[in-house]
C-alpha cells in the first residue's frame, strides 16, 4: 500500500479537484468532503487499507521514503513480491520513474494518466514532500487534523 502524508495529499487533491471539476473550489470544502471528485476522506481511505479486513499480505511504502531512497524502497518491494533484481536495474528504474522525469515527459507529450486533463495544468504538478507547509492555510490544516491526526500519528507523520 503506497501512502503519502495526508497533509500533502490534501494539497495535491485540492488542485486535482479544481482541474477535474473545471471550477474554483474552496480548499476547506475539499478537506470537508464537500467539493470532491472521490467521496472519501484521506484518513478513512488509509484506515480501511490498514485494517486489512481480508488479512492480505500487506507492505506499506511511504511516498516520502520513495523520494528519499527510491532504490532501497524498490528493494523492499522486490523482497516482498519475491522478485530478485540487480541494483543496477533498480537504479535505472528509479531514474526513469523520477518525478522530475515524469513531469518533463508530461510537459513534452501531455498528460498520459488523464487524457482529458486541462492542457494549461500539469497533472504531475509539484511532488514536493511537505508542500502543505507553504500551500495549506492554517484553518484548513486545523480542520484536516481534527479528523486525520490519529492516522498521521499511526503512520509516523506526527
Amino acid at each position: 500500500y503506497l501512502v503519502r502524508d495526508g497533509r500533502d495529499v490534501m494539497v495535491s487533491y485540492f488542485h486535482h479537484c479544481r482541474a477535474e471539476l473545471k471550477k474554483e473550489v474552496a480548499f476547506i470544502d475539499v478537506v470537508r468532503g464537500k467539493e470532491v471528485v472521490w467521496p472519501y476522506k484521506w484518513h478513512e481511505h488509509v484506515e480501511a487499507w490498514l485494517e486489512n479486513p481480508y488479512d492480505a499480505e500487506l507492505l506499506v511504502i511511504k511516498y516520502e521514503d520513495l523520494q528519499k531512497d527510491t532504490v532501497a524502497e524498490l528493494k523492499r518491494f522486490c523482497e516482498f513480491a519475491g522478485a530478485e533484481r540487480e541494483d543496477a536495474f533498480l537504479e535505472h528504474v528509479a531514474k526513469q520513474a523520477s518525478f522530475q522525469k515524469l513531469q518533463k515527459k508530461e510537459i513534452r507529450d501531455g498528460s498520459v494518466a488523464f487524457p482529458g486533463w486541462p492542457k494549461d495544468q500539469l497533472f504531475m504538478r509539484r511532488g514536493v514532500v511537505g508542500s502543505y507547509k507553504d500551500e495549506m492555510p492554517a484553518d484548513v490544516l486545523e480542520t484536516f487534523l481534527s479528523d486525520a491526526e490519529p492516522t498521521l500519528r499511526k503512520l509516523g507523520y506526527l
